[in-house]
């Protein structure tokens, strides 16, 4: 599957990153593309933890925990990609970077629909949309825990 990954070095220590990411109904309070999030299935957080991310748009899409390793990395399945999507992978990496810093890698392993036409699209349109959408996501990651900081 084509993939998007993205490196961004965060401001803050590796345990308040996995804290945030681990969190995972509420991944709305810093994600700027959802209105909310909630568990909807399993436990709280940790292998098989099912949430929901409501979309500004209205559109739901139900996220499934797959890989758990506390404090380094954590991954997720889209149970039901929005269209033009027909799977979709999230994997996020966290490293130490020295106090107060951790370097975060996410992933974005896609499968698109729609045929022959689908890497067409993927390349076109999908894979530079993918990569704004995850840049904010972790821009507002770090605004998030940057603010959680000064606040203390």
């Amino acid at each position: 599957m084509p993939a998007v990954t993205l490196v961004h070095d965060m401001d803050a220590n590796q345990e308040t990153v996995w804290n945030a990411w681990a969190d995972f109904g509420n991944i709305a309070e810093f994600h700027p593309g959802l209105k909310g999030s909630r568990i909807i299935r399993g436990p709280e957080t940790g292998q098989g933890a099912t949430r929901v991310c409501e979309q500004q748009d209205g559109t739901e899409i139900n996220e499934r925990i797959t890989v758990f390793e506390p404090h380094s990395k954590i991954g997720w399945v889209l149970e039901n990609p929005p269209k033009p999507l027909k799977e979709g992978v999230v994997t996020v990496k966290m490293d130490n970077q020295g106090p107060g810093k951790t370097r975060v890698t996410m992933e974005f392993e896609v499968k698109m629909g729609m045929g022959p036409l689908g890497p067409i699209i993927y390349n076109l349109v999908a894979k530079n949309m993918i990569t704004k959408n995850l840049t904010k996501v972790l821009s507002a990651l770090n605004k998030h825990l940057t603010e959680k900081e000064t606040a203390r």
